[in-house]
């Protein structure tokens, strides 16, 4: 069965601009929610270590300890063909290991990568593929993109919702009633009419500009295309900076969902995107004020950012699913970015 399945890499318009296709399913949870209501062991999370709008869904679950409240599968880190027994399908995405598998060999045919044990099979339908999640939603061949986080509803055999920005504003209030949640009084929201306006305007910006500008730069497929995302990116990687010298987080002096959008595409620029995605004006350790901030949120909340991050599956995705930017899957030695995250930041003492 040959589909049009698509994957970002594939999002170009005739310019060789990377245009991101928005998510599809836009649902949420809440005791007024005519179907989807909060309840424990109802819902299940899909996502990928490796991805950064996977982490964001991953580090909202820690903060408000909902680990005992929603399940959670993850991917292994290489893509994999999604209908493996059709000839005529080429799509490759998502696809489910245990930690034992055996290795799993890059789209490009070169190599072989073990998951680790950061892989964490599908308790509820042994599914093997991401895909698989949206043809039982939806039906076979009706979706073109299978994209992670994604929050299941396994009471409705539904997906709620895929798009990460949402899931950790569902993640920070709806479940705060359900009996098992961790710190049902933490509240990532932003209290004022000031923080609400700030956070919408820098959330937008850090999205566009940042955290997808990354891969307008990396999968840009002519050189005017990326010259006007490379060069974008850096400029607000400069205001990040700016931001960031006049206080400790990015809606003063308290975490907020702002925060949790933004860590993971940072987390990942020096180890991946300085590299991979060709963004090598400046690394992050360039930046004094952001790589102290990453620092602060990396040591002073473990539980949510450090625990979340798996470079081992960020390093291993990245380098090993694409084989029109890598066709050898070889893996850079890197610059052990995490230990840089272990060294001492000024962020409490100059806040």
């Amino acid at each position: 069965m040959a589909t049009n399945s698509q994957s970002t890499l594939d999002e170009v318009d005739k310019d060789g601009n990377v245009k991101r296709t928005e998510s599809t399913f836009r649902g949420t949870v809440s005791s007024s929610d005519p179907v989807h209501k909060p309840e424990a062991g109802r819902y299940h999370l899909y996502v990928c270590n490796a991805c950064p709008w996977s982490q964001r869904a991953l580090i909202a679950r820690a903060l408000k300890g909902l680990e005992g409240v929603i399940g959670v599968s993850a991917t292994h880190p290489t893509w994999q063909k999604t209908l493996p027994d059709d000839d005529n399908d080429h799509h490759y995405g998502w696809a489910f290991a245990s930690p034992d598998d055996p290795p799993f060999v890059p789209p490009g045919g070169y190599g072989s990568v073990p998951s680790g044990p950061g892989a964490i099979p599908d308790p509820l339908h042994s599914f093997k593929t991401v895909r698989q999640i949206y043809d039982m939603a939806v039906g076979p061949g009706k979706m073109s993109k299978y994209t992670v986080p994604i929050l299941w509803d396994e009471k409705t055999k539904k997906v709620v919702n895929n798009e990460s920005s949402e899931i950790i504003q569902i993640f920070n209030t709806a479940f705060n009633d359900v009996e098992g949640v961790g710190n049902p009084g933490l509240d990532l929201a932003p209290q004022t009419d000031q923080e609400r306006a700030w956070a919408e305007e820098v959330d937008d910006w850090l999205y566009n500009e940042v955290c997808n500008g990354v891969y307008r730069s990396g999968f840009a497929k002519t050189q005017g295309a990326y010259d006007v995302a490379v060069t974008s990116l850096f400029a607000h990687l400069d205001k990040l900076e700016q931001v960031l010298s006049t206080r400790r987080y990015l809606a003063g002096d308290r975490v907020t969902l702002s925060d949790v959008r933004v860590f993971p595409s940072l987390v990942r620029f020096d180890e991946v995107y300085n590299v991979y995605f060709k963004c090598n004006k400046k690394r992050l350790v360039d930046y004094p004020n952001i790589l102290n901030y990453v620092r602060d949120l990396y040591q002073s909340y473990p539980e949510g950012f450090a625990s979340t991050t798996d470079m081992d599956h960020i390093r291993k995705h990245y380098y090993t699913s694409h084989a029109a930017l890598n066709t050898y899957a070889i893996v850079p030695v890197g610059p052990n970015f995490l230990k840089t995250l272990t060294e001492p930041h000024d962020r409490d003492r100059t806040f």
